[in-house]
């Protein structure tokens, strides 16, 4: 018999995110983040970069 190991993360829904706890989460620089946004991949709240908070959601969309 194999043996086979899964890995999972819990997820919770805590409070939204910024911008720069994106970057750092991710590993990505905030233009990446701005352009998804702009291109509709990603969702974010707020009128402009400095404002926008992040679901838990948009950062496992953003890992992927």
């Amino acid at each position: 018999m194999t043996s086979k190991t899964l890995k999972a993360e819990l997820i919770e829904d805590s409070e939204p995110y910024l911008i720069t706890e994106l970057c750092q989460m991710v590993g990505v620089h905030a233009d990446v983040i701005v352009k998804m946004v702009e291109v509709g991949i990603l969702d974010a709240d707020g009128q402009q970069p400095s404002e926008w908070r992040f679901s838990v959601h948009s950062c496992l969309r953003l890992k992927k």
